[in-house]
């Protein structure tokens, strides 16, 4: 994942260290090339570029460094065969836990690292912590190169449009999985409850968020943040309806 709201240091150290070394051992003891997962913008224009997937922590492959971890997602190209498919995955899965296992005490200073600089937010001053983005534009992020097709659209009608080769062809073309902020706010000291919300709190705890009860009356200033609009999607996506919310926050 390369969305802003991820460490810098999870990023930098997957796309520059671990991903390429995985990479190349795959390429060198098992023959197996690979690239960033994605599509085609348009798969009739391959010129515009290869996009990444959507930047959400409903997705594993994002959820996992939102919480300052590593993560690969890993997908075998869908029109070889399954033993192939396997035979890929499984190499590259072995080559991923060696190089886990080599470079653990690395990883796992980094990953402290992470943890420490986010705890740490909590006790800046307001003006002194660093931003939290809020929305996101993908751009590119160099180039690859893409062993591929050339191919034009099925004459079938009345069916999900579909692609049929004409003929082998490489592509260079702009890698498109940068995310870069275009909306942000500053990161919260913290998030207050209301009372009676021990659903929610259940929730995070599970995801090892620390709660605290406060057991006495106290008075303090927060912001509170006042939906003007929720918009949902017009089609479920993989069985969630996702949302756009809008508002602002009041101070109380």
């Amino acid at each position: 994942a390369l969305a802003p709201i991820i460490s810098n240091r999870i990023i930098d150290y997957s796309w520059k260290k671990m991903l390429p070394e995985i990479a190349k051992t795959t390429l060198e003891k098992d023959g197996l090339t690979t690239l960033p997962y994605g599509d085609y913008v348009d798969d009739l224009k391959p010129e515009l570029g290869w996009a990444s997937f959507p930047d959400s922590p409903r997705l594993c492959a994002s959820y996992v460094p939102f919480r300052g971890r590593f993560s690969i997602l890993l997908e075998a190209y869908s029109y070889e065969d399954f033993k192939t498919r396997v035979k890929a995955s499984y190499d590259f899965l072995l080559r991923s836990l060696e190089f886990v296992a080599k470079n653990s005490m690395e990883m796992k200073k980094i990953v402290n690292q992470v943890d420490q600089e986010t705890s740490s937010m909590a006790n800046m001053p307001y003006e002194k912590r660093p931003k939290m983005p809020l929305a996101y534009k993908m751009e590119a992020n160099g180039a690859i190169t893409i062993h591929g097709f050339e191919v034009e659209k099925s004459k079938e009608e009345n069916v999900y449009p579909r692609f049929v080769p004409i003929r082998e062809k490489t592509f260079i073309v702009p890698l498109l999985n940068n995310f870069t902020a275009i909306d942000s706010r500053t990161y919260a000291a913290g998030y207050i409850l209301p009372a009676g919300a021990s659903e929610i709190s259940d929730h995070l705890h599970m995801h090892g968020i620390m709660i605290e009860r406060i057991e006495k009356a106290m008075t303090i200033k927060f912001k509170r943040f006042i939906f003007s609009e929720l918009k949902a999607s017009s089609s479920l996506n993989q069985g969630h309806w996702q949302s756009n919310v809008k508002g602002e926050w009041k101070e109380e």
